[in-house]
């Protein structure tokens, strides 16, 4: 690895910091951590790149054998804020296609309140979930929820493109909620063919 760091444990300067695993996978940020009464940071991350076979090393293989994670996958965007009051803006580029992630964590330490929209650009989605019936997706939803264990979502979603049995359906508008483990949802198709 290569880069600078300076500053106190209270405040530190991360410059063109570098890092390589022996491997496939890289990573290379700039920013500055903090340490006042909560942990927090401000990172950008210039480029975060794996394989699909060094994640198999890293998680000791311990994905499920539905998953088939991309063989190439390319991380960039920036996170800022605190453990409290946290923020990003993630893009994705990966052998199955790209996703953009903008949202914002808030009370961590206590029940987590999250909002934020998924973008998904062209992905194989069948290649992930090893279903040959599913092809690409195209859309984005956007959400508003609170809690892990037991989460609580209101989300919109657009579906510009969902590929399922050889055909491409276009235009599917889709909001709903999760809450008790369950999905309720309405929707509508104005698919121009």
């Amino acid at each position: 690895g290569r880069g600078r760091i300076r500053g106190t444990v209270e405040e530190m300067s991360l410059e063109n910091i570098y890092l390589a695993a022996p491997s496939n996978t890289r990573l290379n940020l700039n920013g500055r951590l903090f340490n006042r009464t909560v942990f927090g940071m401000d990172l950008q991350i210039r480029d975060f790149s794996t394989t699909r076979s060094d994640l198999a090393k890293f998680t000791g293989g311990q994905l499920p054998e539905s998953i088939e994670l991309p063989e190439s996958l390319v991380l960039n965007g920036s996170v800022k804020g605190n453990m409290e009051d946290l923020g990003a803006e993630l893009f994705l580029n990966s052998s199955q296609g790209g996703a953009r992630l903008t949202g914002s964590l808030k009370n961590l330490s206590k029940v987590p309140v999250y909002s934020g929209t998924l973008t998904i650009e062209d992905f194989a989605v069948g290649q992930l979930i090893r279903n040959a019936e599913v092809g690409n997706l195209k859309g984005a939803v956007t959400f508003d929820g609170r809690g892990f264990d037991n989460p609580s979502v209101q989300f919109d979603a657009r579906v510009d493109e969902a590929g399922y049995g050889g055909e491409v359906y276009r235009n599917i508008a889709l909001n709903g909620n999760l809450e008790n483990k369950r999905v309720t949802t309405t929707g509508s198709v104005n698919d121009p063919r």
